[in-house]
């Protein structure tokens, strides 16, 4: 604003300098600003006051000037507002022979290009480029140096002239045109319809002329205001000089001093002190003053003083409640002189029924379904940077016809600018918001057989502490279809001020808007500001702002050509108004403001969209042209237009015309086999393009490679359902393309179709998709963020979000079975995945490389998952795998640096290659004892892993496995383990001991390389080999015992163990490579004498030491044990001393029921007893073993079973033989999601497919038997309410359900859709509570609209449909339990003193309900149960009034708007501010002498008489006239 002020007194420099060259005429040029903009703030009025169309303006109020009230003592000298730096860049003022093109015409005027540019200087209007508005005028090129300061202005509506005109730029700037722009600007209204001019006739803008004589820019001339007379220079500078101080009235200093003065008797609670004010009721928390009932107090909102009556006083522990209501000004205040900005909470704003609400943090990429979570989110990154929050809000409005209209709307930035001097007399509040709207419909084009007008769709409510509050609420009138988006920054507000009166102050910035439309509609919001606290000023302030267009079709029956025409236009319309009270009680001034100024027409609407189509193909102008040429003017939208026709709406050949009005082709195509169509180009320059779907007759199917690719000015496009395929790189590299809907039966997505989409910022992807290609749809589209995947949905297609390096999260439907391969990967910024449990395979790379995501829970229901799942997530620290798990697949975790440790479940058998490679934080791991193989590189350079504790029937560990796990001291193998693969253990530099269990079998060569800690080492005797470079580098190895069965030392087996000193080799070993050993001079063998120890260490010159130890004890790992025969187990002997020498062997004392070998493995071969016995040496142990009957066979009860979902059947195994002695069974489903079996066999059908259920003997036979189980139909246990919905429409042979619970409710009401619809009599749909009891039955439109209500928490719906026929199905909109609440709303407008308030109560039989005391212009009360109430209104000075309000199932059926009327404003309106004044007195008079209610606005006529019996008798006859002519006269008062 500031920079604002300084533009305007800059601009009247430069007239000064001008006035002696003036009529030179000097041309400068004028280069185009480099500022970014911001947004344009216009919108407009209360829909009530609207017409059913904006086709036809209001004529504007027609005041006159303000009545200057008495004078009071001069005010204090008021502070002057802070003054740009002298120096700055910023707040310079344009180059006096760069910035401004004047025109100086005879006799010092001044043109009107020059005019136009001195106000776009002014006013500092910024427009983008790429933004500017068509050229509508004839005579204006874009080759001219005042071609950008034209269009700004176009852009603004600041010019009023019918398109297809002349504007003749070097004309002089005529009086009235000035008059007119510069009000625009400033926004001036009268309050008086009385005009001091006598040439009105030939005045056009009649309002803007008497302001332009009220300020004094123009002098009459013998009485007349001569508007067609040129502007002069000098004017001119008066003119910018007076918006100058104009605006510095609203310039708002966020460090301004405040200055407060309280009356003597006023009690000030201090800034700081905890303070809370809602519904009339103030509590403050350790009062530090008194209050008694009666007082006049002031508490601090926002650092605002607001003055309240205490009207009782009670207090809670140590908070003080005070039932309060707003004090007057003038008995609160002695001096109010404060300026501030208060920045809007938003933890105070309140979604409104329909609205879905969410929270945006823009730093992160990442929205969050409530405040807090976004807080928590900001809190756990920490530091000082600020982040910017908005809010985000979805909301779906039916419009009847099938036709819906889906709004997006993001609002951030809100503050409330305030600067009040009651002293001076001066009050400016101001409200500022960023919203950018996205909005999208479809339905029928044409014809155009209705339209359906929803009004007040509110979206939110925002409470302002010390101010009020805010509202946002959309119109909408539609038969046709329509997409678009507009970002925008709101601006409404008021400037008031007893010297003059009030203005609509705006602000001239603006953002982008693309719209795609041909059809009759009306969508605009309506910002309102509701001032309910401030001091000086009372009411509320409206800005709407809207587009509205129409379509007029003739079909001619005559011999010419064409035979129909059809003509569309459209255009921006606005308005905006202000409903308020304006008090200065210094200078006795108190005036109720009720006033609207248009901003847009279709005469200045910066938008203006004209088509006109010929038997389907679009044309310059209409061959049959006196029909139409006058309808929006007689310019046509050419085809380099942004708002061009897409081609859309004919169907036939998608042509347009360039500027010059020759024909072009927008879209080339080819044929298929089946005459269907794909597009193979797109040449048109539309910024929001609806892709017909008929082109030249053909169905369009398909968008070919490369169709749309690098079109700069694609903002937002609409893919008809025809079309099921989309081409490779068809949209990419659309840089501003910010808004896709794609076809609804969308199959499959090319290469990179959308690929480096920078623009595209949110999706929803259709549940017919099933694929996508290669690298991606939408790879390198860093923006979006916001992905919804329609519910219904099967698959997550592969590939789908590849690079997507913006999405942060995403929450997969709880339709989908299956999530594709790398169908996440490379989403850098992914942190947040919803996995329902409808899921039941996630592919592979399905996350790869999603650097951010953290936590991640897989569904039980998950029984496939594919290789490198979570490769690269290297934030990911969270993971709950699902418990029917059993393997851990190939580098499913490799490179998540951050996970520290992870459960697996105890189904898990195998870990795959490289599972969790690099997982360098990875500290500990428990596996379970279902875990039988531990594949290569599995924990491969997991550096931190420390503590492992081991499954106890691991049998095998691969190549790499642990290798470069430094952290890892201790291993301690299980006696289950039988190999170790190449390099298992090698470069552990940490480890320091090691114990091999006797099972182990096989060594890989290098399993324990480069160990450099290694200390101590203890082999098992199940080893036969000490391979090549076993222990290679084991720097700290001293000493080792080969155990008792090694045959062979291979090549480099102790190679470079640098302080390896002792071995001790046994007899057993036949063979040792030459260079096993790397330092043999100092190195001892220990053996026994005649053995190959011996004669290796003579031949390698190593000393030798003859050892013979005698064993002294031996013990075996079982000294009993039960096999199946067939079956086999190993015997583990365990002999004191370790080192001992002794011959060992064993034997059987039956073999024909147990044999034995050297090993100690055991062969039950035949059922009976046996004992096996091991002899070391002189000592001896042994071990009994008995051989059991294993089961042999199973069978079951049945070996294939059909069900219906949510039925169950009981299968019953048998074990053969009958001697066998564990003939017990367990349980296990293929595909558990489909049908489940419990633990004793009893099989539950959950959704359509096939299952095995396999029984498997638990004697370890491992036998099994299978019956498969068919599944007819699919049961959807629903999560939400949206889920209790058929597909649209619903399928033929249907007979799925649909579940839904509310545990613990004693019943439920479902409510329908009204689109519900079944074909009649021939398909149903049955309703169960949760007994399985049918409870009803239903066909064709039975429940359209309807609730029923269910006993009990759960309710079961069957759709059964037949082989053939079908209609759009049902949809379940609201369940509720309980008793049902709902919340009324609506306006209150209201007669008498605007500060005093109104009283609303809810009474029910008679008994009060709820009670709201109101001060602004609407009402709010939540939480009425369902019933009919009766709404009593009240308020001092005004009729009383009742209403009548029903709540039905939680939803409140009217919410009536709140009128009362002052006693004695008999004919309903105001005049001059006074609700009773003499026109009440002929309105009455005129009633009671003729019966005559014709000149009353009041429609009820109980309420008229009411407001009529002026002196409460009960009747209305000559006494009240009398009264009502004494109280207007002075003579008496009521």
């Amino acid at each position: 604003m500031k920079k604002r002020i300084v533009s305007l007194l800059m601009a009247v420099l430069m007239l000064v300098t001008m006035l002696p060259v003036a009529a030179m005429a000097e041309e400068l040029t004028m280069t185009d600003p480099t500022e970014e903009q911001v947004v344009s703030g216009e919108t407009t009025p209360d829909p009530s006051e609207e017409p059913e169309t904006p086709e036809e303006p209001e004529e504007p109020d027609q005041p006159g000037e303000p009545e200057q009230p008495e004078q009071p003592e001069e005010p204090e000298t008021p502070q002057e507002p802070e003054q740009p730096a002298e120096n700055d860049p910023e707040e310079a003022a344009p180059d006096n022979e760069n910035d401004i093109a004047l025109f100086a015409g005879e006799g010092g005027s001044v043109t009107r290009i020059a005019w136009v540019q001195m106000l776009v200087s002014a006013f500092d209007m910024t427009v983008e480029e790429d933004n500017y508005p068509d050229n509508y005028y004839t005579d204006i090129d874009s080759t001219a140096a005042y071609y950008r300061d034209l269009m700004v202005a176009v852009e603004f509506g600041v010019i009023d002239l019918e398109a297809g005109l002349p504007f003749e730029p070097e004309e002089p700037a005529t009086r009235e045109f000035a008059a007119h722009t510069l009000n625009y600007c400033l926004g001036f209204q009268l309050d008086s319809s009385t005009y001091t001019y006598t040439d009105t006739a030939d005045v056009t803008y009649k309002d803007d002329v008497q302001v332009a004589v009220n300020r004094g820019w123009f002098a009459l001339v013998n009485g007349k205001f001569l508007p067609q007379q040129a502007m002069t220079s000098a004017e001119a500078q008066a003119m910018l000089a007076d918006a100058a101080q104009v605006l510095e009235g609203t310039v708002v200093s966020e460090n301004y001093n405040s200055t407060y003065t309280f009356k003597t008797d006023v009690i000030e609670i201090p800034a700081g002190t905890e303070v809370q004010v809602e519904d009339g009721v103030v509590r403050i928390t350790d009062c530090p003053k008194p209050l008694t009932n009666g007082c006049i107090f002031v508490v601090y909102v926002n650092e605002i003083p607001v003055p309240y009556i205490a009207t009782a006083v009670a207090v809670d522990g140590n908070v003080t409640v005070v039932t309060a209501t707003r004090a007057e000004d003038a008995d609160a205040f002695e001096v109010f002189d404060a300026q501030g900005v208060v920045d809007a909470d938003l933890t105070l704003v309140e979604a409104l029924d329909g609205t879905e609400l969410s929270y945006y943090v823009e730093e992160l990429d990442q929205e969050f379904q409530t405040y807090a979570m976004a807080q928590a989110a900001v809190a756990r990154i920490g530091g000082t940077k600020e982040y910017n929050h908005a809010l985000n809000l979805k909301r779906d409005i039916p419009l009847g016809n099938n036709v819906s209209l889906n709004l997006n709307i993001k609002a951030k930035n809100l503050k409330v600018s305030y600067n009040i001097n009651l002293r001076q007399g001066t009050a400016y509040v101001g409200l500022s918001c960023d919203v950018t709207t996205t909005f999208k419909s479809k339905g029928d084009f044409l014809p155009a057989t209705c339209i359906n007008d929803i009004n007040d769709i509110e979206l939110f409510y925002w409470k302002i502490p010390g101010v009020g509050g805010f509202t946002i609420t959309y119109d909408v009138k539609l038969a046709g279809e329509i997409s678009g988006v507009h970002e925008s920054h709101v601006s409404l507000g008021i400037q008031a001020s007893v010297k003059n009166g009030i203005s609509f102050p705006r602000e001239f910035e603006t953002k982008s808007f693309s719209i795609s439309i041909e059809a009759t509609m009306q969508i605009g919001f309506i910002a309102r500001l509701g001032v309910t606290e401030l001091p000086a000023v009372s009411g509320y302030f409206y800005a709407k702002f809207g587009i509205a267009a129409r379509l007029k079709g003739t079909t001619y029956k005559d011999d010419r050509t064409p035979k129909t025409c059809i003509h569309f236009g459209a255009y921006l319309y606005g308005k905006c108004g202000v409903t308020a009270s304006i008090s200065f009680p210094a200078f006795q001034y108190k005036e109720t403001f009720d006033r609207s100024y248009e901003i847009f027409n279709e005469r200045n609407s910066p938008l203006r969209i004209i088509h006109h189509y010929e038997d389907n193909v679009l044309v310059p102008s209409c061959t049959r042209a006196d029909e139409f040429e006058g309808d929006l003017g007689r310019w046509r939208t050419p085809g380099t237009s942004r708002y061009t026709s897409s081609g859309w709406s004919s169907g036939f050949g998608g042509n347009g015309y360039d500027k010059d009005g020759n024909p072009v082709t927008l879209y080339t195509y080819k044929l298929d086999d089946d005459d269907n169509a794909t597009i193979t180009a797109y040449k048109g320059n539309a910024t929001a393009v609806v892709i017909p779907s008929k082109l030249d007759g053909y169905t369009v199917v398909a968008i070919g490679n490369k169709a749309f690719r690098s079109n700069n000015n694609l903002r937002a496009v609409t893919i008809p359902d025809t079309i099921t395929s989309i081409g490779d790189w068809s949209f990419s590299e659309c840089k501003k393309l910010s808004d896709v809907t794609l076809s609804a039966n969308l199959i499959s997505l090319g290469d990179r179709a959308f690929g480096d989409c920078t623009s595209l910022t949110s999706i929803t992807i259709p549940k017919t998709l099933k694929t996508a290609y290669a690298f991606g749809p939408f790879n390198g589209c860093s923006a979006l963020t916001n992905v919804t995947l329609e519910q219904g949905m099967t698959v997550v297609a592969p590939n789908l979000f590849y690079n997507c390096s913006g999405l942060v999260s995403i929450k997969i439907p709880d339709t989908v079975t299956s999530i594709g391969n790398s169908s996440f990967r490379n989403c850098e910024s992914l942190k947040n995945v919803e996995i329902p449990d409808s899921v039941t395979e996630i592919k592979d790379s399905a996350f790869r490389y999603s650097a951010n995501l953290e936590k991640i829970v897989i569904p039980d229901t998950v029984t496939s998952m594919g290789d490198y799942v979570f490769y690269g997530c290297k934030k990911l620290s969270e993971v709950k795998l699902p418990n029917t798990r059993k393997n851990i697949m190939q580098s499913m975790f490799q490179d998540c640096t951050s996970l520290k440790t992870i459960i697996l479940p105890d189904t898990v058998t195998t870990i795959q290659m490289n599972a969790f490679s690099g997982c360098t934080a990875l500290e500990t791991i428990v596996f379970p004892d279902s875990l039988t193989s531990i594949q290569g590189s599995a924990f491969l350079d997991c550096s931190s892993l420390k503590n492992v504790t081991w499954s106890k029937n691991l049998t095998s560990i691969d190549s790499s496995a642990f290798s470069n796990c430094s952290a890892l001291e201790t291993l301690e193998l299980p006696i289950s383990v039988t190999t170790l693969g190449y390099g298992a253990f090698s470069n552990c530099d940490g480890l320091t001991t090691i114990i091999v269990p006797d099972s182990v079998t096989k060594l890989g060569t290098q399993v324990f390389y480069d160990c450099d800690a290694l200390t101590s080492v203890k082999l098992g005797s199940g080893i036969t080999t000490i391979p090549e470079s076993t222990f290679e580098h084991c720097d700290a190895l001293e000493s080792i015992v080969i155990p008792r069965r090694v045959t062979t030392i291979g090549n480099t087996a102790f190679k470079d163990c640098v302080k390896f000193t002792s071995i001790t080799i046994p007899r057993s070993v036949t063979s040792i490579s030459g260079n096993a050993f790397s330092y043999p001079a100092k190195m001892t063998i220990y053996g026994v004498a005649g053995t190959y120890a011996e004669t290796f260490a003579n031949a390698n010159n190593i000393k030798f030491v003859d050892k013979q130890v005698n064993a002294t004890a031996v013990t075996l790992s079982r000294k009993e044990l039960t096999l199946s025969k067939g079956a086999s187990a190993t015997l583990f002997l365990t002999v004191t001393p370790e080192d001992f020498t002794d011959e060992v062997s064993w034997k059987s004392g039956n073999t024909s029921v147990v044999t034995v070998n050297d090993a100690g493995v055991i062969k039950a071969v035949g059922l009976g007893t046996a004992t096996i016995k091991v002899m070391v040496g002189n000592v001896s142990a042994s071990c009994k073993v008995t051989v059991q009957q294993p089961v042999t066979s199973i069978s079951l009860n049945k070996t294939s079973l059909t069900l219906e979902a949510l039925a169950t059947y009981q299968l019953t195994a048998t074990a053969y033989p009958n001697n066998a002695v564990d003939r017990r069974v367990s349980w296990s489903s293929s595909a558990p999601d489909i049908a489940s079996v419990d633990d004793n066999g009893l099989v539950t059908a959950h959704k359509k497919g096939s299952a095995t259920v396999t029984a498997t003997a638990m004697d370890g036979s491992d036998v099994t038997k299978k019956c498969t189980v068919t599944v007819s139909n699919t049961a959807y246990i629903c999560a939400t309410v949206e889920a209790m919905e058929s597909p649209h429409n619903y399928p033929n042979s249907c007979s799925d359900f649909w579940v839904y619970t509310i545990p613990g409710a004693e019943k439920l009401r479902v409510t329908f859709d009204a689109r519900t619809d079944i074909e009649d009599g021939f398909d149903y749909l049955y309703v169960f509570d949760g007994t399985g009891k049918q409870v009803g039955k239903y066909t064709g439109t039975e429940l359209a609209g309807q609730t029923i209500t269910i006993p009990g928490d759960t309710v079961k719906l069957k759709l059964v449909s037949d082989g053939s026929g079908n209609e759009w199905g049902f949809k379940v909109s609201r369940i509720s339990s309980g008793t049902a609440s709902g919340t009324v709303a609506g306006n209150v407008t209201t007669g008498g003193n605007a500060a005093d308030p109104v009283t609303i109560v809810f009474k029910q039989n008679g008994n009060t309900v709820k009670t709201a005391t109101v001060s602004g212009g609407s009402y709010r009360v939540s939480g009425l149960p369902d019933g009919s109430y009766t709404l009593e209104a009240s308020k001092p000075g005004c009729v009383p009034r009742s209403y009548t309000v029903t709540v039905k199932d939680g939803e409140v059926v009217n919410s009536p708007n709140v009128v009362l009327v002052a006693t004695g404003n008999v004919n309903g309106v105001s005049v001059s501010g006074e609700d009773v004044e003499i026109t009440d007195v002929a309105c009455l008079y005129r009633y009671l002498t003729s019966n005559d209610r014709s000149q009353s606005s009041i429609p009820d006529e109980a309420y008229f008489l009411a407001v009529a019996d002026v002196n409460s008798d009960g009747a209305v006859d000559v006494y009240d006239l009398q009264l009502l002519y004494e109280t207007v006269s002075g003579i008496a008062k009521t």
